[in-house]
């Protein structure tokens, strides 16, 4: 009987392993897309005097709901994913877009200043690299910075900025 349960066991562990490494369809689409096409297609509000290269994105976002802070992070690193990478943060965004000092601090925008700042602390904004998982070599690099950044009653509007270096 042990025999057996080793082998469904065996058998099991082959098929998973077999399954996790089958690339998924949105994975076969990002294959065939340089960096700088997936970068202009998937964060197509472009900044003002952006390099060709550059895209953008406005996420939308309350105290309760930050998800769209973290969403082109999330994106570059199923793109990197595909392509045979690992995301890396050099550097996270140190800076608030929210409530800048130039800026009257209100209670609204503190109350949206918390889920930016522990975003930024996250990694989801600064400068990253997609490497390599094997070799460890550098793929590509991007940076994501905050923009402009515009209240909405009880919510923000942030400008996402997606810049891939020279």
């Amino acid at each position: 009987m042990s025999k057996q349960s080793g082998f469904l066991i065996f058998v099991l562990a082959a098929a998973l392993t077999a399954c996790a490494s089958a690339p998924t369809p949105a994975q076969l689409a990002m294959q065939h897309q340089s960096i700088d096409e997936f970068v202009v297609t998937t964060f197509p509000v472009k900044p003002p005097d952006a390099p060709a290269s550059a895209g953008g994105y406005l996420a939308r976002f309350t105290d309760a709901d930050s998800a769209q802070l973290y969403w082109p992070k999330q994106q570059l690193t199923a793109y990197c994913a595909a392509h045979g990478g690992v995301m890396r943060v050099d550097r996270y965004f140190i800076g608030n877009a929210i409530s800048p000092r130039h800026e009257e601090r209100t209670p609204e925008r503190s109350k949206l200043e918390h889920p930016y700042v522990v975003a930024a602390a996250e990694g989801a904004l600064g400068i990253m690299r997609c490497k390599h998982s094997r070799s460890n070599k550098t793929l590509w690099g991007v940076e994501i910075q905050p923009g402009t950044f515009a209240m909405e009653a009880a919510a923000g509007k942030l400008q996402m900025n997606i810049v891939l270096p020279d």
